[in-house]
């Protein structure tokens, strides 16, 4: 179980105490590629965040009507809501991290967040300066192997920085026209 995993399940369950499976089906939801979150990875991570006391049994869900044993709807606790605050408050240490926390983010959080996303931006921009990657047009067939491989790994990378820094700094435009939110305004 991988520690976005834990806090991903730990983030929704702090917002609204479910169950298991209706957490797996969000997982899924937000992930570029659904077939990597596990049904194990959740189950896994549930049984830890349990035994680490950072949530808690709150009771079965409601009945399905099926002859199934009843799911069990889990909640954070005091602790738990602290874990989270910690995480939530520390540099991403991936993309993925920093997607993960964007999709876990509570109204107080943005200011931070904010400053994440545009750390990010800037060291995608510079990754994206220091790539040197001749264009593959301009090797011909007498080149060797590996300046093949490598331009196109290059153009790979090239394109997905650009890509990544282009979403950056839509998620910074979004995240800072919220500052005005109405939930903001509440907390």
């Amino acid at each position: 179980m991988s520690a976005p995993t834990k806090y991903a399940v730990l983030g929704l369950l702090s917002r609204r105490p479910t169950y298991g499976y209706a957490l797996m089906q969000q997982l899924r939801r937000w992930s570029i590629d659904p077939t990597a979150v596990r049904t194990s990875s959740v189950y896994t991570a549930l049984s830890r965040l349990e035994d680490d006391m950072l949530i808690e049994p709150r009771g079965p869900a409601a009945a399905s009507g099926t002859d199934r044993q009843p799911r069990i709807t889990y909640g954070t606790t005091a602790a738990g809501e602290a874990r989270l605050e910690k995480w939530l408050a520390t540099r991403p240490a991936s993309y993925d991290e920093l997607r993960l926390r964007i999709a876990m983010a509570r109204p107080q959080d943005l200011q931070l967040l904010i400053g994440f996303v545009i750390a990010a931006e800037q060291e995608c921009l510079e990754r994206l300066e220091e790539i040197e990657t001749p264009p593959i047009e301009a090797l011909t067939a007498q080149a060797p192997w590996e300046a093949l491989c490598g331009a196109i790994l290059g153009t790979l990378d090239t394109g997905e920085l650009a890509g990544r820094a282009r979403w950056l700094q839509e998620a910074r435009v979004a995240l800072e026209s919220m500052r005005d939110h109405p939930a903001r305004r509440r907390g």
